[in-house]
């Protein structure tokens, strides 16, 4: 009589377990062999996630999200010209937005189109800056693993939760893959180069949920630079929680829906 509604295991599988089983295996076996290509590993659950959770998914580009599927490599490229990353990753995140976007820039203005990739890329090589100067500092990944989070959350609600899930898809890499040093009696953090290429895939999600999905501005900035203010400060961890809760705050505001307002 009436239609079955899709389980809660069936909704996770592309969301946390499938870009997982991908990437992680892939981790582990770069960690050991080829460290410097580690990252793969978080271009390979990306790629696993826009599969599994696009319906409409081929491998010859015809929507955003096919073209977003082929540019996840460009990321990994852009580490070979490792003196330069910070400048490369972000020359890397507006080509992406470029490629992925094209459909709709072919709409706007030329002047308007520079403009946003500039504004654009200017917050990715900040916070591409930022992320390299906390990098190496302890727990500092848990500052990535709340920008990931508040980001998925703010694009769920305002208005995709298939983008929300790729977003969250991406945070579920991130985690799973901080914890590979374990293995070796370390403790859970993220290499330089796999921060710089999880940095610049926040960036270009955070693009495509406020072009495609026309997520608040304000609420994206937040959800990308809150928490790396908050992982500047966890050496004062007061300061930490009320930077992180003024970034919740923020988002919040943004794209709470109005009607669970009252």
């Amino acid at each position: 009589m009436y239609g079955e509604s899709p389980s809660i295991i069936t909704m996770l599988l592309p969301v946390l377990v499938w870009p997982v089983l991908v990437a992680l295996p892939i981790g582990i076996l770069l960690w050991f062999w080829r460290p410097r290509w580690q990252p793969l590993a978080v271009s390979a659950g990306v790629m696993m996630g826009i599969a599994g959770l696009h319906s409409s998914f081929s491998l010859m580009p015809r929507q955003a999200l096919d073209w977003l599927f082929w540019m996840s490599l460009l990321p990994l490229l852009a580490l070979l010209l490792r003196r330069l990353q910070p400048l490369v990753q972000t020359l890397a995140a507006i080509i992406m937005m470029a490629v992925v976007a094209l459909s709709l820039w072919k709409r706007m203005p030329l002047q308007e189109v520079l403009s946003w990739l500039v504004l654009a890329g200017g917050l990715t090589l900040l916070l591409q800056l930022g992320w390299q100067k906390v990098a190496g500092q302890r727990w500092v990944e848990l500052g990535l693993f709340m920008s990931g989070s508040l980001l998925a959350v703010s694009t769920a609600l305002g208005g995709s939760v298939l983008v929300g899930q790729l977003i969250g898809a991406l945070t579920a890499v991130l985690t799973s893959l901080c914890f590979i040093p374990i293995l070796r009696g370390q403790r859970p953090q993220l290499s330089g180069d796999m921060t710089a290429v999880v940095v610049t895939f926040l960036c270009v999600l955070g693009a495509y949920a406020h072009l495609f999905v026309e997520v608040p501005a304000l609420a994206i900035t937040a959800s990308l630079i809150m928490p790396l203010l908050a992982a500047s400060q966890l050496r004062r961890p007061g300061v930490a929680v009320v930077v992180l809760a003024v970034g919740i705050a923020i988002v919040a505001w943004q794209v709470w829906p109005q009607e669970m307002a009252y």
